[in-house]
């Protein structure tokens, strides 16, 4: 079958190579977007993250020391996480938060639910994405997200 693909005179050969080009570009445009979108995901978790871990530390009694009392109660850990994510740009909203890039949204968090533990913070919401074209009628793209931060203390 390749020998008679690499001989053919009716011409379909050309077709066949320019059909597998296009093949191959389809799929560089998919992989590429998957990572872009994947890429924006980690970016946003990874911020959530730092503005987790700097709420809870700056809600310790006694951050020079680091006693074993490193409870945090739950009010001031939420006004200061909301603080924190206003301070990185983030814009309160009725159904969440958003944060805005060159005038239009980047990224929505959605379903935000707060709970404090002890020395815990766990941190759920639904991130949405835009996409960079109309994919099966879809605009967007949701990720859950799930984080946890914990105050550390070494003896």
């Amino acid at each position: 079958m390749l020998k008679r693909f690499a001989k053919d005179n009716r011409g379909s050969a050309q077709m066949w190579v320019a059909f597998y080009i296009l093949m191959f570009f389809m799929l560089a445009a998919v992989l590429y977007n998957a990572h872009a979108l994947y890429s924006k995901y980690y970016a946003v978790e990874d911020e959530l993250t730092r503005c987790a871990s700097i709420t809870l530390d700056s809600n310790i009694h006694n951050a020079k020391l680091r006693d074993v009392i490193t409870d945090v109660q739950y009010q001031p850990v939420v006004n200061v996480l909301e603080q924190n994510l206003t301070n990185r740009g983030w814009t309160r909203e009725a159904n969440g938060w958003a944060k805005y890039e060159n005038g239009r949204w980047a990224y929505r968090l959605t379903s935000v639910s707060y709970s404090v533990s002890g020395s815990n913070l766990h941190l759920t919401a639904t991130l949405t994405i835009p996409l960079p074209w109309k994919l099966a009628n879809q605009l967007t793209v949701q990720f859950p997200i799930d984080l946890y931060a914990k105050i550390l203390y070494i003896n």
